[in-house]
Order: C-alpha cells, then sequence, then structure tokens
C-alpha cells in the first residue's frame, strides 16, 4: 500500500505554516530551566557583523525526547544536522539542552525550505487546480462521493466547499491529516518553524536546502491518473485504520520522539511497495532523488571558505538508510556522529 506519509510532512510544513514574516515570536522560557550557558549568557549579535556563534534561547529540555541530531566534522568547523518532523507536538515543544546548544554554536540555521519567503497565500495558489476545474470534474464520481464523506463524517461537511479546487494531492494530504488538523491549525509551530524563528531573533542567517518550486514539482510531476490513485489508496488506508483503530500519524510521532532510528525507517519505508511502478515513482522522486541534491548541497555549504558552523534540519525521513543523507555524507569522507 501507498504510503503518503512520507510526503506529508512537506506539504503540512508548507500549507500549514505560513511565513515566518508574519511571526517571528521570542520562544518560551521558564524560571526552572536549566540551559547551557553558551545558550543563555552572551548578548545578541548580528550574524553578518560578527564571526562570533550569537547564543538562541530555545525551549527548555525534557527527558522523554531523544532528538535525531548529529555532529559533521572533517570539513573545516563542526556543524550540525537535525532530523525534523514537520507536525507539532506537545513532547517536543521543549527543546533539549543538546539541540539548544547546537544552535546555538551555529552560524547559520538551514532548513528545508527557505522559511523566510514562504507565504500562506502563495502556497494555497500552488496547490490549487486552475479556473474551471474541481475535485468533482477532476475525480471518478464514485471517488468524488467518497472523499466528501470522510469531510462529512468528521464533521467538517461545511468546509468541504472551500477544498473543491484544491489539486488532487492536495486533498489527499488532507485526507492523511484529517485527524491532526486540529493541531496543525492551533496555532503550534513545527519544530522547523520554531527553529527558525529562534534564529531569526538571534540574528543568524537563515535559508533553505531547496527552493518551494523545487519541493513541488514532486507533485506537479504525477499525472492526474497518479494522483486520483494516490488519493484512493490514501482512502483505502484510512479505511482500514478505522477498522484496526490505529493512528499511522501518531504512531510515526511516538518513534520520533523515541529517537530510535531503525524502528523509524522501518516504519517510514513500510507503505512502499517497489512492485507497484506508482510507489517506485514516488519514493525516487520524494525521498532518493531529493536525498543526493541535498547531500551535495549541504557538503558544499560545509567546505566554503571561510569555514562556518552549520546547523542543517530536514526531515527525519531523509537522514536515515541506505541512501539517507548520512550514509552519503559518510561517502564524501565525512564524519557523522550522534549527539547524545
Amino acid at each position: 500500500m501507498l504510503e503518503v506519509r512520507r510526503f506529508v510532512v512537506f506539504v503540512a510544513l508548507l500549507l500549514a505554516c505560513g511565513s515566518s514574516k508574519e511571526h517571528v515570536d521570542t520562544p518560551p522560557t521558564t524560571a526552572s530551566a536549566t540551559p547551557s550557558a553558551s545558550a543563555s549568557s552572551a548578548p545578541v549579535a548580528s550574524a553578518s557583523t560578527s564571526s562570533t556563534p550569537v547564543p538562541v534561547q530555545l525551549p527548555t529540555q525534557i527527558s522523554a525526547w531523544h532528538p535525531l541530531l548529529y555532529r559533521i566534522s572533517g570539513g573545516g568547523k563542526p556543524s550540525y544536522l537535525f532530523g525534523t518532523i514537520h507536525i507539532p507536538d506537545a513532547r517536543i515543544a521543549q527543546f533539549p539542552d543538546s539541540l539548544t546548544k547546537a544552535v546555538g554554536e551555529s552560524d547559520e540555521v538551514i532548513t528545508e525550505l527557505p522559511l523566510d519567503d514562504t507565504s500562506p497565500a502563495h502556497a494555497m495558489s500552488v496547490a490549487t487546480m486552475p479556473n474551471g476545474k474541481s475535485l468533482s470534474s477532476e475525480l471518478p464520481t464514485a471517488l468524488y462521493a467518497r472523499l466528501k464523506d470522510v469531510f462529512v463524517k468528521k464533521g467538517m461537511g461545511m468546509a468541504f466547499p472551500m477544498l473543491e479546487h484544491m489539486k488532487v494531492w492536495a486533498i489527499a494530504v488532507q485526507v492523511t491529516l484529517i485527524d491532526h488538523l486540529q493541531e496543525l491549525l492551533g496555532g503550534a509551530k513545527p519544530i522547523d518553524m520554531v527553529l527558525h524563528d529562534s534564529a531569526k531573533v538571534a540574528k543568524k542567517k537563515t535559508s533553505g536546502l531547496e527552493t518551494e518550486a523545487e519541493q513541488l514539482s514532486v507533485f506537479e510531476g504525477l499525472t492526474k491518473d497518479e494522483q486520483a490513485r494516490v488519493l484512493e489508496q490514501t482512502l483505502d488506508q484510512r479505511d482500514k485504520d478505522l477498522v484496526s483503530g490505529s493512528d499511522p500519524i501518531a504512531k510515526l510521532m511516538g518513534l520520533y520522539v523515541a529517537g530510535e532510528e531503525t524502528p523509524l525507517i522501518t516504519e517510514l519505508n513500510a507503505g512502499f511497495d517497489l512492485k507497484r511502478p506508482l510507489d517506485a515513482k514516488l519514493l525516487k522522486r520524494l525521498i532518493t532523488d531529493r536525498n543526493k541534491i541535498m547531500t551535495d548541497r549541504i557538503a558544499a555549504k560545509i567546505k566554503t571558505a571561510p569555514p562556518h558552523t552549520y546547523f542543517f534540519a530536514v526531515g527525519a525521513a531523509h537522514l536515515l538508510g541506505d541512501d539517507g543523507i548520512i550514509a552519503q555524507l559518510k561517502k564524501k569522507t565525512l564524519t557523522i556522529d550522534r549527539v547524545q
């Protein structure tokens, strides 16, 4: 069964976060916090005028979360690689000291997307069908009725007309996330946005490894029939989950919080049947091709002169596995160590 969860993470970030220009807030602190000295003492200065890393105030430590945080060495100054998940969760609302320290030591924070430029209006425009087209006109009648029924049963029937002109790949993602839309739309920020906004507050440089256009090309390259099949298989999986009482997003979040690499990548890969041409195409476009591009760009950054300390934050699905960014960086003679 095709696993849509692999590309949910990007669309959740793109469609739910909006532009950081509209909401760069100072991250919360607590009186009982025990941040490291590098994260709490030095004055804030612009990264463009000083080579000294600027401290960053991030949320305080909890013991349950084991972040996928790695140190990259062998290319000049050490840098950091962090596996994110683009859906908010209360268990990761507070950051461990190791993560706070790594960001504080970094000169530049680089997320998948350049979050300064991502706007809700543009994100919605690229996920919207051209004029004259709608879900009812583009989908087979039975599939359209089945889709609408999901929103009606979820108590969102009145909102469904607002989704009528959403592209089929985007509505498939909404179906996957439908049980968690309240979390996404409730104002909580995904990790990527918290990191980015914290870096902006500390006057650090921020950028992205990919452009929005590059990421969207993954979905825009699917044919009309392929998008319909993605939606149909998403609905099939939802039906199975309802019967079994399982919540795949909640399961994925639990594995992410635990920080165990093998169970997490196993779960992420579980839904791909490479005997199916569409599954193989999506795996290549969503993960394999992008892993190589991001690896090359990370390596190029690390080898720039004069050397800087970078903090790279990308979806955890891209880090792990035989063709993941970690394995590919090691092939470029870089050393990758997990930060405890």
